[in-house]
């Protein structure tokens, strides 16, 4: 999912393609009279994004044996003051924004992302039995999800393979458009 929004972001880098696209989402629920599915749409985007926070800060409660509350409450509150103090300079600044580099760098994030989370999930998996586990002679870091299994290695080699198709496709389409 992460490979995906980082690349529909990627796609979207030109500010037209992108002013282009909003303005068809925004017209066809407009001239539809779907004033009812545009809000529905909006809720449904942000409550996806919540419930995965949620989740998320769930899955990290557990793991810490719901000993680390007041740490998390502490995180959360940061996020929201920071998210608050980026949506103040995003506003204040927003016609000087490059657009175009903004969605690029959120792409490279997101990917990079996913080779992370893709290594540590797998690993999540085999601590638990659910997933062998092949040792390789390798380091292990674990901040960015690389541990000395056979399978770590595999999923984020994998990610990385689609993430240089997919980045490759997109660059192929852009010098066919130009």
């Amino acid at each position: 999912m992460l490979m995906y929004v980082g690349f529909w972001l990627h796609g979207k880098s030109e500010m037209d393609k992108w002013r282009d696209y909003v303005k068809r989402l925004m017209q066809g629920a407009v001239s539809n009279g779907s004033l009812f599915g545009l809000g529905a749409l909006s809720f449904f985007v942000v409550f996806r994004e919540v419930f995965e926070s949620v989740l998320f800060l769930t899955a990290l409660d557990i793991e810490s044996g719901n000993k680390q509350g007041n740490a998390i409450a502490l995180g959360v509150i940061a996020a929201f003051i920071l998210v608050i103090i980026f949506a103040v300079i995003v506003l204040q600044f927003s016609a000087r924004l490059p657009i175009a580099k903004l969605f690029r760098v959120s792409s490279l994030v997101m990917g990079l992302l996913a080779i992370v989370l893709g290594g540590k999930g797998v690993h999540s998996l085999q601590e638990v039995g659910i997933l062998p586990i092949h040792g390789v002679p390798m380091f292990r870091f674990e901040l960015i999800g690389a541990f000395p299994t056979a399978e770590t290695c595999l999923i984020q080699v994998a990610i990385i393979t689609v993430l240089l198709i997919i980045w490759n496709v997109g660059a192929g389409a852009k010098k066919k458009a130009a």
